[in-house]
């Protein structure tokens, strides 16, 4: 329940700022090949964890969460708040574990919640 929650928030923060490239179907798209990549190496190496593929997932399922649809360097040359927040560094990737991460903070949508991860 809380995972599905937090899933439907995160897709609603894509393209968020009509954004088209980094929507819904992009995340989706990337997830996809993620597992796929995912699925056919994961018996050839041993970093493979049940814990390092969860990572990747969510990594896969954030990575242009919030995006506004400009780069980073958009943002460090303009000096917005953005850019200022993370020192002008890998500015929009943290925005989005930033805020995917704030989603977590609330109790419905954590469901990493008493995970023993």
């Amino acid at each position: 329940e809380r995972l599905e929650a937090w899933l439907l928030t995160v897709e609603e923060g894509y393209g968020a700022e009509g954004n088209s490239f980094t929507g819904p179907l992009h995340a989706a798209d990337v997830v996809a090949r993620f597992a796929s990549i995912a699925g056919k190496t994961r018996g050839r190496y041993a970093f493979a964890s049940d814990r390092s593929l969860l990572a990747g997932l969510l990594a896969a399922i954030v990575h242009d969460y919030g995006h506004s649809g400009k780069s980073n360097a958009y943002h460090v040359a303009l000096g917005d708040y953005i850019a200022r927040q993370f020192n002008d560094q890998q500015v929009l990737e943290n925005l989005s574990l930033q805020k995917a991460f704030d989603l977590m903070s609330t109790p419905r949508l954590d469901f990493m919640h008493k995970s023993k991860i």
